[in-house]
């Protein structure tokens, strides 16, 4: 008994792990995104603002806490990428930018911010790979 009582301890630890590094996203719908090191959630802080060219956009901030601005949902592309948007507005789109600050001069390149999109399918900046 104890034998078949391992055997089963480690195929259901093998079953959970393989699921786990297996991990896709299911289109549609919204998840938290959360920071391994230091614990903190992304959140679409709206008063957080960076300016690219001229346009400012909401830059994604992290936070100690979740509410529903750290709530984001995922949606397949169909070529293997993913848009990320905020749960809150389906307008709206993840995206990777290179900020500039009021000075003029590049303060952050590669930071992440929210932009609207109300023209059509949003641009190859909006598209993330996702992984486990």
């Amino acid at each position: 008994m104890k034998k078949i009582t391992t055997f089963l301890a480690l195929l259901l630890t093998c079953i959970i792990g393989a699921t786990a590094a297996d991990f896709v996203p299911k289109d549609g719908a919204k998840y938290l995104i959360k920071c391994k090191g230091d614990s903190k959630y992304a959140i679409w802080n709206t008063n957080c603002k960076k300016t690219f060219d001229g346009t400012e956009y909401n830059v994604l901030s992290n936070w100690n806490q979740c509410d529903t601005r750290s709530l984001f949902t995922v949606v397949s592309t169909g070529d293997g990428y993913f848009y990320i948007k905020p749960a809150a507005d389906g307008t709206r789109y993840v995206f990777a930018i290179n900020t500039i600050g009021a000075d003029g001069n590049k303060n952050a390149e590669g930071n992440v911010a929210v932009k609207e999109v109300t023209d059509g399918t949003p641009d190859d900046a909006c598209k993330w790979t996702i992984s486990a």
